[in-house]
Parts: structure tokens; sequence; C-alpha cells
């Protein structure tokens, strides 16, 4: 009985295939449904999330705004309370110091010690400023410094340490506005700045260098050694290199120095014997050069292992150098202080000696003009006060001869150096 199989109108395969496609439908629906939940649930939670983020940023910025407050605050109250007790401290060092040193300070601030003090350190100052521009900074210029600087510290003690009194003796106060105590900090800033400055260099290079020297260094390569001879004051000629010794001025060969009693000698030709003798009597000279000066280089000269510089100041035939502490200053003292030499009468030196004759020959001169013009040979020359003979020449105006106020002026007119 296949009645299923009947077709009595109505198609049970269409049924079926409908049913079917209907209920696939409706699982997808319910999916894309659950789909729908499940991002709608996620966005939810999403900005739920960033809500609470948000709420939870702003809590912890305000928590560490509050935090570094109360840390700058507290940071500030000890930097403060720190700075106090430095002040604090500073203060009762300085008023321990001042108790201590009362007498001292007393002593220090009184005017007639103080300006001597002030003198002391501007001078020293001073002088060791000119003495490094002229030889560098050597051992003397350092002394000086430290001199400088022990004598600006006792003028400024006082004035730092004092505990009160006159004007003269209270301390040095940096709050106010006094125009003299502002000179006063000023010129003591000063000495230090120069101080240091100078003394730079050297303290840089002082392990290095086996001694503080005024002169360069020189390599052997540059030392000449052998026979030499004496062609001028102070001048040798050595492997055809000519010298002019450092650190001294000879006299004049035509010199004449005036003893404590009136009476004159020629002490110029005594200090070109003593080079000559010091320089013909040895084979060995060595020279070193050290510097040039007017197109002249300067050396330090030995003669059998005697510097000849030295030799000659200590015999009192040459002065030493230099403004303040000369290379060969100790020699010249010990000379001055036994009258050896130039030093038995007024030990002029050379340009005092040209200068004083020239005042007189001017003062003695037609027209103040001590230049002496003459004709010799037919050659026209010019005799200034100092050269040899001066004295004894006569001029001849019948013969042209004539009188010059300058040395350029007599050039001008045709006239020669004798």
């Amino acid at each position: 009985m296949l009645w299923w199989r009947r077709n009595e109108g109505f198609e049970w395969k269409d049924y079926v295939r409908t049913t079917v496609l209907v209920r696939r439908r409706q699982r997808r629906e319910k999916i894309d449904a659950a789909a729908h939940a499940a991002a709608d649930a996620l966005k939810d939670a999403g900005r739920r999330g960033v809500a609470a983020g948000a709420a939870g940023a702003d809590a912890a910025g305000r928590g560490a705004v509050k935090l570094a407050s109360s840390a700058a605050e507290h940071a500030g109250h000890g930097a403060q309370q720190g700075f106090s007790a430095i002040v604090h401290g500073a203060s009762a060092l300085r008023q321990s110091i001042s108790e201590l040193s009362a007498p001292i300070s007393a002593r220090l601030a009184t005017p007639r010690l103080s300006r001597a003090l002030a003198a002391v350190s501007l001078m020293s100052g001073a002088a060791m400023a000119v003495r490094a521009a002229q030889f560098g900074f050597d051992a003397d210029s350092l002394g000086l410094a430290i001199l400088a600087g022990i004598s600006a510290a006792l003028w400024a003690w006082p004035r730092l340490f004092s505990q009160g009194g006159s004007a003269s003796e209270r301390p040095l106060s940096f709050r106010t506005s006094s125009p003299a105590r502002s000179l006063q900090v000023g010129s003591l800033a000063a000495v230090t700045g120069l101080i240091l400055w100078f003394a730079a260099p050297t303290l840089q290079d002082w392990l290095p260098e086996p001694a503080l020297s005024g002169k360069p260094a020189v390599s052997d390569e540059k030392r000449l050694s052998g026979k030499a001879r004496v062609i001028g004051p102070a001048m040798l000629r050595l492997a055809q290199t000519d010298f002019r010794l450092d650190g001294i001025t000879m006299l004049e060969p035509h010199q004449t120095c005036r003893r404590a009693d009136g009476s004159s000698w020629a002490c110029g030709k005594a200090a070109a014997a003593a080079l000559e003798k010091l320089v013909r009597g040895s084979r060995d000279v060595t020279c070193t050069p050290s510097g040039t000066e007017s197109d002249l280089t300067l050396a330090m000269c030995t003669a059998s292992g005697r510097d000849i510089a030295a030799e000659l100041v200590r015999s009192g035939h040459a002065f030493a150098d230099g403004i303040f502490w000369a290379t060969y200053g100790g020699e010249e003292a010990k000379a001055r202080g036994a009258s050896i030499g130039l030093w038995a009468g007024d030990g002029e030196r050379p340009q005092d000696w040209r200068e004083r004759l020239w005042q007189e020959a001017t003062s003695a001169a037609p027209g103040g003009c001590p230049i002496k013009g003459r004709t010799q040979f037919r050659r026209k020359i010019y005799v200034i006060p100092g050269d040899p003979g001066y004295a004894g020449i006569r001029i001849r105006e019948k013969r042209g001869e004539r009188w010059f106020c300058s040395i350029e002026e007599a050039e001008a007119a045709g006239y020669l150096p004798r």
C-alpha cells in the first residue's frame, strides 16, 4: 500500500524543501541576532572601560599633583633650612675667627699699617707684571706674586673678620653700596685676578719643567762652541755668528767714571780689557742663544765653564739688566756692596752718562746745538757728545764746519758719523 506516493493535489517534496529553507533562515537570523547582541555588549563594555580609565587617570593626576606639590614644598623648606644652617655656621665660624684674631685684626686695621700693606700689595703686583712682561714669569715673578697675595690677604683680614670699632676697623660688608668699600673690593679682586692670570701658566707647567726660567729653553743643537773674539761692548763673534751677552749692559769703551773723591778714571777701557781677558784666555767658549733684540742674537756665554756676563758684573765692569729682580742682580749687589769697579764711584750707566754729556754740551754749544760737524781729509763727519776727542774738537766756520742740533739734521747736510 503505497499511499504516500499518491498525488492527491499536495506536493510533499516542495513542502519538505520549503520547511528546510525556512528553518535554515531562522537559524541564521538567530546567529546574526546573537552576534549583534555580542557586539553591542562589547561596545558597551568598551565605553564603560574608557569612562572608568578616564576617571582613574583623573584621580591619579590629582594625586600626582598633590604629591609633587607636597614634595616641592618639603624640598624648598629643606633647602631653606640647609641654607640657613650654612649661613648660621659661616656666621658662627666668622665670629669665632673674629674673636680669636681680635688682637691681630686690631693691629692690622691701624691706618699706617693698612696703608703700608695696600701699597706693598699694589707695588708687588705691578712689579710682578713688569717683571713677567720683561723676562717671562720666572721665580722672581712668582715671589712677587706671593708677596702681593700675602699683603692683600693681610690688608683684607681686619675688614673681613673685625668685630667692629672705628670705620676703618669695621668688617667689610658686601651689602653696602659705599664707594670706598666698593673700591676696596675692586682693588682686591683686580690684584688677585692679576696674580692668577700671570701665575696660571707657570703653575700648570710646574711639574714638567725642572725649574722656573724667564728664558725659553734652547736645544743642544743651537749651542755653539769654539774660539771667540770680542767685537764690541758685550759683543762676541763665535763660529761666524755675532752674539750679545744677555742680561747685562757694559760700559762704553771710552766712558769715564768719577770716584767718590771727585777724580775720574777710564772705567770703560777697564771693562773692555776685562772682557777681552775672559774670552782671549779661553779656547772653549760656548754660547747658548736666548732670544733676539734689535736684530742682535742674545746669548748666555761661558768661557772655560764660567759665565762671562756674571764675571763682568761681579768684577764691577757691567750692570745687571732688569727693572726689579735682574738675572745677575745678586752679583751686582755684591759688587756694589764691596765698591768694586765702577761702584767705587757714582756707578753711572752708559745711557745716563751719554745723556749727562749731551746736556752739558748743549748748555755750552752755540744755540744749544751740541753736534759738531767738521771736515777731515775732505770728508764731512759729525761728532756727538761722548765720542772720543769730542771736547778737543774746535769748529772752524771759515772752512765750512758748523754745529747741528740733531743727527738727522747733520746727515741731511751730507755729514756722516765718525
